[in-house]
């Protein structure tokens, strides 16, 4: 699934990447690897999942290194005469070669040993561009096996939620647990206007 949001505003960068890892500790799938489960002869394919960790203050963490969700930020020209229709492919970080081509024996997997060399490349992977005007794009890219039209919905709405509360807080770190489901939210920020003028929003082709 790949989607492309542009706006006319440019959002902070630190600000972006604080608001995403506190977003993600509510979507951990997104942070999962695929992996080849051998079991004798046969080997079936599964989905690694960092667990979460709860501290003293509440907030999540996930400790392992292969967990994760490229995010890079580039500068793209286009992104200026982008309005509607298709972002080109290679506005995009596609999240490809998910699937391993190795398998990894369930002994070891039961002892919680992943060999991180026979997981699959990430399956989320996030670009950001930006133009000399000032224009913003993110594009998402997510192997369709984690999410659908709704979820993604609901992460971009973390998201948002999150990256205003570490603008109110200066910078720092923010969490705020919520069903963003059920909730309205409103942000004053174009990149987050859930509830005025609405932001062009095309999926690309795969």
């Amino acid at each position: 699934v790949d989607i492309a949001f542009s706006y006319h505003v440019a959002a902070d960068d630190e600000l972006l990447l604080q608001s995403l890892s506190s977003a993600l500790t509510d979507f951990p799938v997104l942070c999962g690897r695929a992996l080849n489960l051998r079991r004798g002869d046969t080997a079936e394919l599964v989905l690694c999942v960092p667990k979460a960790h709860h501290r003293d203050a509440g907030t999540k963490t996930y400790t392992p290194s292969w967990a994760y969700v490229p995010l890079t930020f580039d500068t793209n020209e286009r992104v200026d005469t982008y309005i509607n229709g298709v972002a080109p492919n290679d506005w995009f970080d596609m999240a490809v070669n998910c699937i391993p081509s190795g398998a990894c024996d369930v002994s070891s997997f039961a002892h919680h040993e992943i060999d991180t060399s026979k997981l699959g490349d990430p399956m989320t992977r996030i670009r950001v561009s930006i133009a000399d005007k000032g224009h913003q794009m993110i594009a998402i890219s997510m192997n369709h096996s984690l999410v659908d039209a709704g979820s993604i919905s609901l992460f971009m709405a973390a998201w948002s939620r999150q990256y205003q509360l570490c603008r109110e807080m200066g910078g720092a770190e923010a969490k705020m647990h919520e069903d963003v489901g059920r909730s309205i939210i409103t942000f004053d920020h174009p990149m987050f206007d859930m509830d005025g003028k609405r932001n062009d929003e095309q999926a690309s082709v795969p």
